[in-house]
């Protein structure tokens, strides 16, 4: 972006002027470089702020393609300066810049640089021709967007439910958040929207409830909902999957959504982990999954839904992993593969369905009134609309609580303006109206998505950095007047938060899917983008001269490589891949303008990278690089990647490397640094001291080393500008290190004795008001002694920690801290610390608990009670693999009053669902197994009838054979 290139040369020209002895030519050199980095933030402005100025919109393309020029130009000079920096680094830096700068030397080394200002000079000139710095002030700024996001230093993010999977769990961040969330309406995304507002479509669900129940003749086992987009096919599937008779019929479940270009192999696996089996990462081969499938659905009666299939191909592909028995739903538009089974074709609403559900959307809280011109109007955007129940649910919540006539009327001549009969054009009409409506930089960040395949998970922490090593987030000073309130000083940290907030804001609009989560220290944890957001976003990038390039290896896939791939100066090369394939050659020339370069390889094994690059040295502008499961000659670091100095972000997720050179710390304007491992026993990745160096480092995750203590001691305490700090290690950390660490918002640590568990929780306690700290105590920590146990209540009376998890750790009685349990825990996860003793009075004591969960072992007794008014605050509660639990109760009295989700798995011996969760109305999700003696026949209905208002009640017979 250009506003980074633009702050490094002003950091430069300042850093060069401070020096002594420099040439009349080097001034000059830097008088111009000065004056290129005014036309950027000049240019800056137009393109955030000039979207209503006829003249800017008239020569849009003219400014970003000069914005390109200029940029090249500024980080051409950093880059020639830092690689001299880093060629001459043991010499004195007034001799260099004497030896460098000088009158007999500065010609050889800025002549590139001052060759490519002469160049792009006559453009400037035209360019304050057109856009003189008086014409400038008539050009107002920008919406105050970000007016209200921040308030008293906090940032407030859009709240956003969406519907992948059955139910994904939700959690706010704050009571802030809070309070926002009441007074915003009908922020569901469109799918959501549709299955809250059920209208026109319950003869069709008995139908098709009918169809999946009965017991099928051969012929029957397939049946298709079919017809065009937008009439809600997923939405009435997703109805029948949930429906109670559906799950009383079948004991497995399974739903998978296809894309135009999806792997087969993939979706089998993800359908195989969903029928309940466990080790599915241990599968790779395809026939070996199908064998699996075979098994399971031998054992079981189970229910598959493959939701949006492309291709007849498709379905032939993916249906030899199904047996006869199993009941298979389709969604489609293909009558071909609706023709596969028994065809069920989904009609448009009528008239009036489709003006009740305007009306549902539109009134969510009270109907909508039925005289007037409001119906008139109403019928009419909904005949503009084909009846497509989308269609109507997109329009819909623009018009939430908006009662006058002239806005129904506004959106009446928007719809005739913008929206086409098609539905699909319709629906593409929406989507590039709320594009438009987002903020400058959240834009820039969708066009980004567009590297990315639709459906496919995307690590929402990792888009954030790879957004940063772009230069997507501003800092404050480049928001500009009235975009933000002013801010604090000591809130250093803004830049993540400020990153979360795009990122909600495009879920908020609708063009990206997030799964928000149960987290302490994150908001956000997977997202995904769908098949029509990203093709508006590659085509906006296209229109937009984002400069992507995206290749696909995928599926059989051999598209061209070469140079002329490369030739219009893309800025951003993604290359997908999932198996071997041939090595391409490719000019490094027609690579010049590369900023990112990422090897995306979604197979399970290490692959080679299909391009073949003798030495990245070449890549200098390269600003992003990334690699996903990627091989490398020798297990070495591909040659030159140390030479890269403009390198903001390098990414190393679960390579097959040796070890990380030393050599890596010449990356000193490395701004993240992410590396992950598969598994700590068998590709650790050693890492030498060598971070100190990256002074200008942000965000560092390291992989967890487990108890690896012949691994190097890594210092940490020079990294002064370390926000993120994920791996934290006490066997190769040194703690002391981190109060060096002024800046330091997010750790996650491990402690791996007694000893530096407590110098941990001192550093918490007295350092970490700042910090977002998730602390992992592991099994080398001992708490069976008495001083142990005085360590372990340290921990739990700790202020300022905010998620604990303690793993294979022996308590065997959990203490009772009673009124001094710490204030700032909200999630706390225990496995296999073998308590014998009902910890739940004890655990129901913490003030703000949010999350609970107690897997593998935790507890190893056979009798829980909740009572009282305990767990004040808990939403979320999961009892997972503890084999000796019989009895739980919950006692009336006010406990648990906030909860929303809750999951028992793997407790073949509990008896019963506590009569005591009836009495809380709020919950919203439970998915419970029971072995087949809790479930003598009625008893599921009983349960059924009894938690009727829980929203997603998935009740199942624990199946002992399944991997857990």
């Amino acid at each position: 972006m250009v506003e980074i290139v633009a702050s490094m040369a002003t950091q430069m020209v300042h850093d060069l002027m401070r020096e002594e002895n420099l040439s009349y030519r080097m001034i000059e050199t830097t008088d111009r470089v000065m004056e290129l980095v005014s036309v950027a933030r000049k240019i800056q402005f137009l393109l955030k702020n000039g979207g209503n100025s006829e003249r800017v919109v008239k020569n849009i393309w003219k400014i970003r393609y000069l914005a390109y020029g200029i940029e090249d130009v500024l980080e051409t000079c950093a880059v020639e300066v830092a690689f001299m920096f880093q060629k001459h680094e043991e010499r004195c830096i007034k001799r260099l810049f004497r030896r460098y700068f000088g009158v007999r030397n500065d010609g050889v080394a800025l002549e590139n640089v001052r060759a490519k200002i002469s160049d792009i000079e006559p453009q400037i000139k035209v360019f304050n021709q057109v856009f003189p710095d008086d014409m400038m002030e008539s050009i107002p700024r920008g919406e105050q967007l970000w007016a209200g996001v921040y308030a008293d230093g906090v940032v407030r993010l859009p709240r956003q439910m969406y519907p992948h999977g059955v139910e994904e769990h939700f959690v706010g961040r704050d009571d802030d958040l809070k309070q926002l969330e009441e007074q915003v309406v009908g922020r569901d995304n469109d799918v959501k929207q549709l299955e809250e507002h059920f209208v026109g479509r319950d003869d069709d669900l008995k139908k098709l409830v009918s169809l999946v129940v009965k017991e099928e003749k051969e012929q029957d086992r397939v049946i298709s909902i079919w017809g065009d987009k937008g009439l809600g096919k997923t939405t009435i599937a997703r109805k029948v999957y949930n429906h109670p008779e559906v799950r009383h019929r079948f004991q497995a479940f399974a739903w998978v959504t296809f894309s135009q270009e999806c792997e087969i192999a993939v979706l089998l696996q993800d359908i195989l982990r969903q029928l309940g089996s466990g080790k599915v990462k241990d599968i790779t081969q395809e026939k070996n999954v199908i064998n699996h499938l075979w098994e399971i659905q031998r054992r079981k009666n189970c229910f598959i839904v493959l939701d949006s299939v492309w291709k007849i191909d498709q379905w032939k592909q993916i249906s030899s992993g199904f047996e006869m028995g199993t009941r298979i739903l389709i969604t489609t538009r293909e009558p071909a593969i609706a023709n596969v089974g028994i065809a069920y074709k989904l009609r448009l609403l009528n008239e009036d369905e489709a003006w009740e559900l305007l009306k549902k959307h539109a009134f969510p809280r009270k109907n909508g009134p039925d005289f007037g011109m409001l119906p008139i109007l109403g019928k009419e955007i909904v005949r503009k609309c084909g009846y497509l129940p989308l269609a109507i649910s997109s329009v819909g919540r623009r018009l939430t609580n908006k009662i006058s006539l002239s806005e129904w009327q506004n959106a009446n001549n928007d719809i005739a303006q913008h929206m086409q009969s098609e539905a699909e054009e319709e629906l593409v009409k929406i989507l590039e109206a709320k594009y438009n409506h987002l903020t400058y930089y959240s834009k820039q960040c969708f066009l980004y998505l567009g590297m990315f395949k639709e459906n496919k998970d995307i690590d929402a922490e990792d888009l954030i950095f790879l957004w940063m090593g772009e230069g997507m987030i501003p800092s404050v000073d480049w928001m500009g007047e009235g975009m933000i309130p002013s801010v604090d000083q000591g809130t250093e940290g803004k830049m993540m938060d400020i990153a979360e907030y795009y990122l909600g804001e495009l879920a908020f609009s609708g063009m990206l899917e997030v799964q928000e989560v149960f987290s302490a220290t994150r908001r956000f944890m997977v997202c995904r983008l769908q098949n029509h957001s990203r093709e508006l976003s590659l085509h906006q990038g296209e229109k937009e001269d984002f400069r992507l390039k995206v290749i696909d290896f995928c599926d059989g896939k051999q598209p061209t490589l070469h140079s002329s791939t490369l030739s219009d100066g893309t800025r951003r090369l993604v290359i997908h891949f999932n198996k071997q394939v041939k090595l391409w050659t490719c000019d490094p020339f027609a690579m010049d303008d590369l900023r990112s370069l990422l090897f995306l390889n979604s197979d399970q094994r290490c692959i080679d990278i299909p391009l073949r690059i003798s030495d990245f040295r070449k890549l200098k502008l390269l600003r992003v690089l990334k690699f996903v499961r990627c091989k490398f000659a020798g297990r070495k670091l591909p040659k030159g990647i140390d030479k890269l100095v403009n390198l903001w972000y390098l990414g190393l997720l679960y390579c097959d490397l040796e070890e990380l050179p030393s050599s890596i710390s010449s990356l000193r304007n490395l701004r993240v640094l992410y590396i992950r491992v598969y598994d700590s026993t068998q590709m650790t990745m050693p890492i030498p001291d060598v971070l100190s160096p990256m002074v200008l480092l942000k965000h560092l995750r390291l992989p967890d080393y487990s108890d690896h203590e012949q691994m190097n001691k890594l210092i940490l305490k020079d990294l002064l500008e370390l926000e993120t700090l994920v791996g934290f290690n006490s066997l190769i950390h040194d703690i002391s290190d981190l109060s060096n660490l002024k800046k330091l918002r997010h750790l996650v640590a491990h402690a791996y004795s007694n000893d530096s568990l407590t110098s941990t929780i001192n550093f918490i306690t007295f350092y970490g008001a700042r910090i977002r700290t998730n602390l992992y105590i592991e099994h080398k920590c001992n708490f069976t002694s008495p001083e142990g146990l005085d360590i372990l209540e340290e921990v739990l009376m700790c202020p300022n920690l905010h998620a604990l998890t303690l793993t294979m750790v022996l308590i065997y009685k959990f203490p009772d801290c009673g009124m001094h349990f710490s204030s700032d825990l909200t999630q706390l996860k225990l496995i296999g610390c073998k308590i014998m003793e009902d910890p739940m009075e004890a655990l129901g004591k913490f003030p703000n608990l949010r999350k609970l969960c107690l897997c593998f072992g935790a507890f190893v007794g056979r009798e829980m009670i909740i009572k009282g008014t305990g767990f004040v605050n808990l939403e979320y509660l999961e009892f997972r693999n503890l084999p000796n639990l019989e009895k739980w109760r919950v006692q009336d009295g006010g406990a648990m009053r906030q909860l929303s989700a809750l999951t028992i798995r793997r407790c073949p011996k509990l008896e019963k669902i506590p009569d005591g969760l009836a009495s809380i109305s709020t919950l919203r999700i439970m998915e419970i197994e029971l072995a087949a003696k809790a479930l003598p026949d009625g008893q599921e209905a009983e349960y059924r009838r009894k938690f009727h208002f829980v929203r997603s009640l998935i009740i199942r017979k624990l199946d002992p054979f399944a991997a857990t």
